[in-house]
């Protein structure tokens, strides 16, 4: 750069600055913010920063918006009724009016000096060194940097910017122009009453190219990688920097110090929250899968290989960033479909109806349970008979309400049921997934109704389980969104008659309340079963079959105080008491004594080690309070 002509300008600037008290920030050769030069050429189309170099800017401090005034070796651009105007650089004495520079300048004096000031430039009509004219405004362009081999950016990565960015651009139209779509961005981010079109596709792509970029970051910095986020980030929201600057001009706005100021700047931002369910995933991805929707190939594909295209961009990919593209590639084709607050278990292989009916007979006491499952299954196997002789078939009554007190294995016999079902072939699955008003319920009008569609779809061809189901028809904070849900939940029983099956539990007087507000319940729930508290002999035998499964033997004498503990318990028990559960914390209470009576004792046998004896037993009516205590504990947590 030509340094004296440089002073030269820099000087009358500040003097004019200096004499009219101006506010307004100048910007000289080399000291434009990236961003600045983004939000200008955006402004003016009538500016070829690929052909023109600009000399100086008079602006506004916002970064994002441009209002003032452009002058280059070419000409002057500025803005008249907010259309761009170019005045090439020999017509600025005749065609320039001090009216055009009012949106800056307060006065027509001012405007005037400005005039005069741009007119000087133009000529070279001043004097830089104090010998005689300067050259003209062509040597105050840069150095030349023509040469491929200096660029930080060269033309294969912004070619490879460009391809990408065009397909981005064009799976966010897209996205933009599907209604149902749009209604599930919505409903899925908006977190308010409104569900206003506050999103739109671009805002979650810029989001999740933030993501990308904050993962395969670099120390040091490495200045491709900056380009190309900065690139995305103007093109989703319209500007493409590839058309709109030279190579030449994009390394240099690149090198520029304030540049990576602007990338940190870029790097915090955020068109929406993000947090909760997409905590360290790609919002997109998530948000098609859980839709079924079909870009969700190619949205996965584009956002790979921009992260290839990061990670490649410096020439030196290293075995960290190897790693860390393939969690990127996972969370691109294959996001994350866990649900909040939903369990999943599987049906085991190879296992045959003899198999589950085994096991079903195994469980401790349920006998009216085991009765009714029985009577259950011998009528479906009649109507699948029925139906092989062409007989009309009488409708199938799977979804079912399970009454009872926590801890009598309603899980359990939901989970065998749906293996049942699957090998009497009514369902193709047989898994079971579980659930509650949690799983089920969001915070904010529309999110509900996705929430139940997310559950149901992981259910399909099996058996969702709702647990203390009767809490969607209370909402201790006012808002109906526990009827959404059951409202939903009605819809999509209806939409999968054939596919799914939904059991429904909870204690016995709740849940006679909670099918009875609402008609809708009442015609789906027609079959239910009664689950009992669990006898003191009962509760022995489970506990019993803990300790063989962990391989422990009762003495006859712990035996023997233990029953009186479950004689007190059963006779104290209360609407909420856990049974099994109780039962499972008494066991590991016991084995706690057990470990802290043989530890002073040397040496240590293995008939030691498995015996439980009656001292490891804690005294009866200490153990009867402190249980049913921590009963009423959980029934309050819950």
């Amino acid at each position: 750069m030509a340094t004296g002509l440089l002073r030269a300008l820099e000087n009358m600037v500040e003097t004019f600055v200096e004499t009219y008290h101006l506010e307004k920030p100048f910007y000289g050769p080399g000291q434009l913010p990236p961003m600045k030069v983004l939000s200008i050429s955006q402004a003016l189309p009538s500016l070829k920063l690929s052909s023109e170099e600009i000399v100086f800017v008079l602006d506004q401090k916002d970064m994002l918006t441009f209002t003032g005034f452009v002058l280059t070796d070419k000409g002057f651009h500025f803005l008249r009724d907010k259309k761009n105007i170019f005045i090439p650089l020999f017509e600025l004495e005749k065609s320039l009016q001090p009216t055009d520079l009012k949106p800056i300048f307060a006065d027509d004096k001012m405007a005037k000096a400005f005039k005069e000031m741009l007119v000087k430039i133009s000529k070279g009509d001043f004097n830089p060194e104090g010998k005689g004219k300067s050259d003209p405004l062509k040597k105050l362009m840069h150095p030349d940097t023509s040469s491929e081999n200096t660029f930080v950016i060269n033309e294969d990565i912004l070619e490879q910017a460009q391809t990408e960015g065009n397909q981005l651009e064009s799976l966010s139209a897209t996205l933009e122009a599907d209604a149902v779509f749009m209604d599930n961005l919505q409903k899925s981010l908006t977190k308010s009453e409104s569900l206003a079109q506050e999103f739109k596709p671009w805002h979650v792509m810029v989001q999740d190219l933030i993501f990308i970029f904050n993962k395969l970051e670099k120390n040091p910095v490495a200045l491709p990688q900056q380009f190309l986020l900065a690139y995305f980030f103007e093109k989703l929201q319209g500007n493409d920097m590839a058309e709109n600057l030279s190579l030449e001009r994009l390394n240099q706005m690149v090198i520029n110090p304030k540049f990576s100021d602007s990338i940190a700047k870029v790097k915090q931002a955020r068109f929406l929250e993000v947090g909760g369910e997409f905590s360290d995933q790609l919002i997109l991805p998530v948000l098609l899968a859980r839709m079924e929707h079909g870009t969700l190939s190619a949205v996965g594909t584009h956002y790979n290989r921009i992260a290839n295209l990061m990670a490649k961009a410096d020439g030196n990919i290293t075995k960290e960033e190897e790693v860390i593209l393939q969690q990127v590639g996972q969370l691109c084709t294959a996001p994350k479909k866990k649900l909040d607050n939903v369990k999943q278990s599987n049906v085991p292989e190879n296992e045959t109806l003899e198999d589950v009916m085994k096991e079903l007979n195994e469980l401790v006491g349920l006998k009216n349970i085991k009765k009714d499952i029985s009577d259950l299954i011998n009528f479906l196997k009649i109507q699948k008979l029925r139906e092989t002789e062409g007989l009309k078939p009488i409708e199938r009554a799977l979804h079912s309400v399970f009454m009872g007190p926590p801890g009598t294995g309603k899980t359990t016999i939901a989970r065998l049921l749906g293996r049942i079902f699957k090998h009497l072939g009514y369902i193709s699955g047989g898994h079971l997934v579980e659930t509650d008003r949690a799983g089920l319920v969001a915070g904010f009008v529309g999110q509900t109704a996705l929430k139940v569609d997310e559950v149901v779809k992981a259910a399909l061809n099996g058996v969702l389980f709702i647990d203390e189901a009767y809490s969607l028809a209370k909402d201790e904070f006012g808002r109906d969104f526990g009827h959404e849900a059951i409202e939903a939940l009605l819809k999509r029983m209806e939409d999968h008659r054939d596919d799914l099956v939904v059991i429904a539990a909870g204690y016995p007087d709740e849940m006679k309340t909670f099918i009875q507000s609402n008609p809708g319940l009442q015609s789906r729930f027609n079959r239910y079963f009664n689950f009992d508290h669990y006898t003191a002999a009962e509760m022995m035998e489970i506990f019993k079959l803990y300790a063989k499964k962990a391989d422990f033997v009762i003495t006859q004498d712990a035996e023997e105080k233990l029953s009186f503990i479950f004689d007190g318990l059963y006779e104290n028990r209360n609407p909420s008491f856990g049974n099994a559960r109780v039962v499972r914390n008494l066991f590991e209470q016991i084995i706690a004594n057990q470990a802290n009576r043989l530890v002073a004792i040397t040496p240590i046998t293995k008939e030691l080690l498995i015996s439980l004896e009656e001292p490891d037993i804690p005294e009866v009516k200490a153990s009867i309070k402190n249980l049913l205590v921590f009963d009423e504990h959980v029934k309050k947590q819950e």
